[in-house]
């Protein structure tokens, strides 16, 4: 992101829009597991106790890596044209005009 300070400070992205996904969003912003294991170890001597935390874990990882996949092959772009695609015509239709076609923008609109 570029900041700027003073008369029309805000935040603008430092890419592209097409070159920016949504999995780079959701890193930088909270990066946390989707899934998380309860805070305290259980009970040694308990048998769903001792055996849970590596189960979990290994389902955990599998959903995580899924649920990655969506975001890793969806831009900003994607998004935005997305989202003003059932607008009236003017002034924010007009704003997807410069976008670039990207493969997952190709594939929504032949669904």
């Amino acid at each position: 992101m570029e900041v700027r300070h003073g008369a029309g400070a805000g935040w603008s992205p430092a890419r592209e829009p097409e070159k920016i996904t949504l999995l780079e969003v959701y890193d930088a912003v909270d990066a946390q597991p989707t899934f998380g294991l309860h805070h305290t170890d259980p009970h040694p001597e308990c048998p769903v106790g001792r055996g849970i935390r590596p189960a979990l874990s290994g389902v955990y990882d599998r959903v995580e890596r899924v649920m990655r996949q969506e975001p890793a092959n969806t831009s900003i772009a994607d998004v935005l044209r997305e989202t003003l695609v059932n607008q009236p015509a003017g002034r924010w239709r007009a704003a997807t005009a410069p976008l670039v076609v990207t493969k997952k923008s190709q594939q929504l609109n032949e669904e």
